[in-house]
């Protein structure tokens, strides 16, 4: 085989292409694109070794394997790479991989952003503890859209009484049919919201005076991702928090609690904006190249099809 040829297996197993579909398509066999992506992938990872660690970092968790542990992906936001894939998602594991780090990378290391994961947080104040932590503002949106749809689906199931029809009494449905099609609405940003769909909100409120207040309690969390500054968002916070309180719907009191654990780091988003965006597209690849590869079975192989394809 051909250094050329070789280069050429490795470059169209590295975007995710099964093996043997690569063979398929080259007229060559598994052995060797398997051997080639390996060579490469050798070469590939050698350079990169020397390179330094970024100054900041997101950290998220993919499936390796179904029903297997987690594994963490280490990303660089600034540069759109990934720097590192971790079997599993314990404190130990980020840890220990955050004590390899060179010392003078991993003080120069200013901000981590994470998911609301206690593991996480605790692993980087042990080694990090110059670092700031910032909690990905859209896993906590969608915590609040959660404690919404979860008074959308209680009320959902309360029966309701049809309209009276002529020379018929009116009787109970089963469920609330308006509040199942309204669903996605009630999800959906308020600024997106087409003129219909702001009449037709408008019009369920007025029925439902809870969902109301559900749907305004998350409008109101969405808006503290609106401040300008730390100031102005610990203030929308406060005002936050105090509704909750005042309105006593338990989905939002168990969302205000969780907010309350991690209010330090949903405020240094405001020093430090950045989020997991960049990651949470890195596991929707990490999806497509294992669908592609029908499924990779040891985690060294998981690894390293990672580190190709987005580092």
């Amino acid at each position: 085989m051909t250094r050329r040829f070789r280069r050429r297996l490795f470059e169209r197993a590295s975007e995710g292409a099964a093996h043997a579909e690569v063979a398929r398509a080259e007229e060559t066999s598994r052995y060797q694109v398997g051997r080639a992506f390996a060579i490469g992938t050798v070469a590939e990872l050698g350079a990169r070794a020397t390179a330094q660690t970024p100054w900041r970092l997101s950290l998220d968790e993919a499936h390796h394997r179904r029903g297997h542990e987690l594994a963490t992906i280490v990303s660089d936001p600034d540069n759109r790479r990934v720097v590192e894939v971790l079997e599993g998602r314990s404190r130990r594991v980020l840890e220990r991989y955050l004590r390899s780090l060179p010392a003078a990378e991993r003080d120069a290391v200013a901000a981590v952003s994470i998911d609301p994961y206690d593991a996480y947080r605790q692993a980087v104040r042990q080694e990090l503890p110059q670092a700031q932590i910032i909690c990905d503002p859209f896993h906590l949106v969608r915590g609040a859209n959660e404690a919404l749809d979860t008074v959308r689906r209680q009320r959902q199931r309360q029966p309701a009484l049809r309209r009276r029809q002529q020379g018929r009494k009116p009787r109970k449905e089963s469920w609330r049919q308006q509040l199942f099609r309204a669903r996605h609405r009630l999800l959906k940003a308020r600024e997106r919201l087409s003129f219909q769909q702001r009449r037709s909100l408008c019009e369920l409120f007025q029925a439902e005076p809870l969902i109301a207040e559900a749907w305004g309690l998350k409008e109101a969390f969405r808006t503290i991702y609106r401040s300008d500054n730390r100031v102005e968002a610990e203030q929308r916070l406060e005002r936050f928090l105090a509704a909750v309180d005042r309105a006593a719907i338990p989905s939002f009191s168990a969302f205000a609690e969780g907010v309350r654990i991690w209010r330090q780091e949903l405020l240094a988003y405001f020093d430090q904006p950045i989020s997991n965006g960049y990651a949470e597209g890195v596991i929707n690849k990490i999806k497509v190249i294992k669908r592609r590869a029908y499924g990779l079975p040891t985690f060294e192989g998981f690894r390293q099809r990672v580190l190709i394809a987005c580092g």
